[in-house]
C-alpha cells in the first residue's frame, strides 16, 4: 500500500478541479491525478507527464550493429 492519499477516479478529478480553481488561494500544487498500480487507486501529483522508459532486448534493436559498432569505440 502506499502512503499517499488516495481516491476515486471522480475523487481526483474532482480534488483536482478544486485545486485548479483555486490556484492563486492555497499551497497545492498538484496538476494532473495518475493511477497507481501498488494500491489500485489514483493520486495526485505536482509533477508533469511522466513516461517509463522502456528496456527493448539488444536482439531487438533496429540498428544492433549500428550499436554494436558504437559501444566497442
Amino acid at each position: 500500500m502506499c502512503n499517499k492519499n488516495e481516491y476515486s477516479l471522480r475523487e481526483a478529478k474532482t480534488v483536482l478541479n478544486e485545486v485548479k480553481r483555486n490556484r492563486g488561494k492555497q499551497y497545492r500544487k498538484e496538476i494532473r491525478y495518475y493511477f497507481c498500480e501498488y494500491c489500485s487507486k489514483y493520486h495526485l501529483t505536482s509533477e508533469e507527464e511522466y513516461f517509463e522508459k522502456e528496456i527493448i532486448p539488444f536482439d531487438e534493436l533496429l540498428y544492433k550493429e549500428e550499436w554494436k559498432r558504437l559501444m566497442d569505440v
